[in-house]
Parts: C-alpha cells; structure tokens; sequence
C-alpha cells in the first residue's frame, strides 16, 4: 500500500519515537511512520495529526490506497519514523511466511 515510495519486502529502517525518549514532537505531517495495530506492524504516511485537549491522533493513509485509514494511530501505538528504505532484502521473509 506504500507504492511508489516502496514495494513488499522492502526492509525499513525507523528513528524509534517513544515515551521513554518523549520526543514526538520529531513526528510532522508527511512523514512515513511505522505503528502497530491490532497485532500488525503498519508503515503509512502521516497525512495530519488532530490535538483534541491533552491527546493526539494521527491520521495515516498508504500511499496507494485512495482513502485514509478507517482508524487513528495514537502515541502508543507508535513505533517510529521511515529513516531508512532497503529493496527486496525482505523478500525471504515474505516467502517463508507464505509456506
């Protein structure tokens, strides 16, 4: 779902963004991320954060798919920030989770 930028069993590699190292100011609009929902690691682009009281969402969108995620990432949810895009070296993972 993030085609162009990149393509299935591409490695990324993130700036981790945490609560130990309260540093989430670092996340800005347009910015690939990786966060986990549900029991899946997600890598979308960030495309808005909304500040509601003391809480923050964000909004994320693959940038092949049409419409934005049906859901919102919060700050625990995060993992990081895309620094880093490696092609192709995934691709033995992929297989040997599709035996």
């Amino acid at each position: 779902s993030m085609r162009p930028e990149f393509d299935r069993g591409s490695v990324v590699v993130i700036e981790r963004i945490d609560k130990k190292y309260n540093n989430y100011d670092k996340i800005k609009k347009g910015e690939i991320i990786a966060f986990r929902i549900e029991d899946k690691v997600v890598v979308h682009r960030l495309i808005n954060v909304v500040k509601v009281d003391d809480e923050v969402f964000y909004y994320t969108k693959g940038d092949a798919n049409k419409k934005i995620d049906n859901y919102t990432v919060e700050k625990s949810d995060i993992i990081g920030i895309v620094k880093i895009k490696v092609p192709y070296i995934g691709y033995p993972t992929v297989w040997l989770s599709e035996l």
